[in-house]
């Protein structure tokens, strides 16, 4: 279901900034150190002044890592720069750590000895597609790739209560949003409400998928990511982002959300049954989003240096993975739309969720 990669590139400024009170050409202030986030860059660098030299002109932070043209009262100045601009942005959510605590060694990374639990599970599950069987990715990879990670792993995996229930809330956020008929963007029109939209849940041997693959170190999605208890069909988000400075913090928020911001490009006419017919840009990751069907998710996290990227060697990557309680082709509407509680199908209980039916999953 899923037709790309959607890419959060983060942009961290590497340059010297100003802690006197700047604006940018269009009145909007520029960051100081004081600001929520921004003391780590400041201390960093030790810049002095929040409007910097750069490709010609001056230029500051609105937000962190988000780049425009300012303007100083003071005149304050600082060094060059080697970082991107046009605004890129960095993810809220989440706390920096310090970037001193990190080593990007591969040293946190787990023993996964001949996983021989995991292959015993997930290696009867295959899948076939165009014609090829695909090996499921917790029986053909154990462990980090240490040819494509070049044992440079930072930090990974999503192990805290609090972080995976950071996840969960942000997903079923933005599916509230849809199933409440609150989103105005789309094409053709607002987002219809849904009558069966279901509350996700975290699900281990999904995170167990997804943080393996991300352990590979590899552009693109992987072919297999069944799991024991579902074994039909397992869609898949990702996104990533580069950064200049090594940060250990967490911006799986922002990462969600931008999944979900594909709405504006989506025809709202289109969630009845699913086409990408009409659609002005991607759409694949906000459909995987808001699938009323899907019951379950599970994530994976990596940071790791990457060496492609020599201005932007720290990459950060977020995998996740939903699933469905129906099976593959049994139905192939988005939502159902309307606000009457929808009839319970399979093995979904109905529950209320927000004012609105939904459906839990249910394991025998």
């Amino acid at each position: 279901m899923l037709r790309g990669i959607y890419f959060t590139v983060c942009f961290i400024v590497c340059i010297k900034e100003a802690f006197s009170e700047c604006q940018t050409l269009s009145g909007n202030r520029c960051l100081t150190k004081n600001d929520p986030g921004a003391a780590e860059y400041f201390n960093y660098f030790g810049w002095k002044s929040s409007c910097f030299d750069y490709n010609g002109g001056k230029y500051c932070m609105i937000s962190i890592g988000n780049l425009r043209p300012c303007k100083c009262t003071n005149g304050g100045s600082g060094g060059g720069g080697n970082d991107g601009s046009n605004g890129g942005t960095v993810g809220q959510g989440g706390s920096d750590n310090g970037s001193d605590n990190l080593k990007c060694d591969s040293s946190t990374v787990e023993n996964f000895g001949e996983c021989s639990g995991l292959k015993q599970a997930f290696c009867p599950l295959t899948f076939f597609k165009s014609g090829v069987t695909h090996r499921n990715t917790l029986c053909k990879y154990c462990g980090e790739d240490k040819q494509t990670c070049s044992s440079k792993i930072c930090t990974y995996d999503i192990t805290s209560e609090e972080d995976k229930q950071r996840i969960v809330d942000k997903h079923n956020d933005l599916r509230s949003n849809v199933a409440l008929g609150n989103e105005k963007k789309g094409i053709g029109g607002p987002q219809p409400s849904a009558a069966n939209m279901n509350r996700l849940k975290w699900d281990s041997d999904l995170a167990k998928s997804a943080q393996m693959w991300t352990l590979q170190c590899q552009r693109g999605h992987d072919n297999n990511r069944l799991t024991p208890q579902f074994d039909v069909w397992v869609g898949q988000n990702i996104a990533s982002s580069w950064n200049s400075v090594k940060t250990s913090s967490r911006h799986y928020e922002t990462m969600i959300q931008g999944w979900y911001d594909e709405v504006k490009d989506f025809p709202s006419k289109n969630v009845e049954k699913y086409s990408s017919e009409g659609a002005t840009g991607q759409v694949g990751h906000y459909t995987a989003l808001v699938w009323a069907a899907t019951t379950r998710v599970g994530c994976g996290f990596i940071m790791y240096y990457d060496d492609t990227m020599l201005l932007y060697p720290y990459k950060k990557e977020e995998i996740c993975l939903v699933r469905q309680c129906i099976k593959l082709g049994s139905q192939d509407q988005i939502v159902q739309t309307g606000t009457e509680m929808a009839s319970a199908i399979n093995l979904c209980l109905e529950v209320r969720y927000n004012n609105k039916c939904t459906l839990y999953y249910l394991f025998f």
